[in-house]
């Protein structure tokens, strides 16, 4: 039954990233429970960080679907978020097995668009639906490199 559920969660959230277009590189990452209790450790997809995120240390911005800033540590080398991942988990509710879509909005600035697994009734991911025209009006980044627009999951 979590397969089916995990499936399904991935499956839209797949839908919002297809919904993005290429315009802007985006990525998808399934909470596992390091992400969301204990250690409050968020690996991101290799690809997706060696491609478009620092190569060094670096603050990066997630902007929530409503538009809400969050600051957080992006560690290179280990290509994933530390300081502040703990509070934007917290605060959005984050749980084992919710999917986010990571889409690269500026250089050093992340949209994130939730999808809850077994909360089919909360709206996080149609909120960032309704807030997607900013992602089509903006005019910022080159297109995605063909390792994100060939239906391939970017997914470590």
């Amino acid at each position: 039954m979590i397969s089916r559920e995990k499936n399904s969660v991935m499956e839209r959230a797949e839908e919002i990233q297809a919904y993005l277009g290429n315009k802007f590189p985006t990525c998808v990452k399934s909470m596992l429970p390091s992400h969301v209790s204990g250690g409050f450790w968020l690996g991101l997809p290799r690809k997706c960080c060696h491609l478009h995120l620092p190569n060094h240390d670096a603050i990066i911005i997630l902007v929530d679907e409503t538009e809400k800033e969050y600051q957080v540590v992006y560690i290179a080398e280990r290509t994933g978020l530390s300081g502040g991942w703990r509070g934007f988990s917290i605060e959005h509710r984050l749980l084992e097995q919710d999917a986010l879509v990571f889409q690269l909005i500026e250089p050093d600035k992340l949209k994130v668009y939730i999808v809850r697994a077994n909360r089919l009734s909360e709206t996080d991911g149609a909120l960032g639906l309704m807030h997607l025209s900013h992602a089509k009006r903006t005019d910022f980044g080159q297109n995605v490199p063909e390792a994100f627009s060939d239906g391939s999951s970017p997914i470590d």
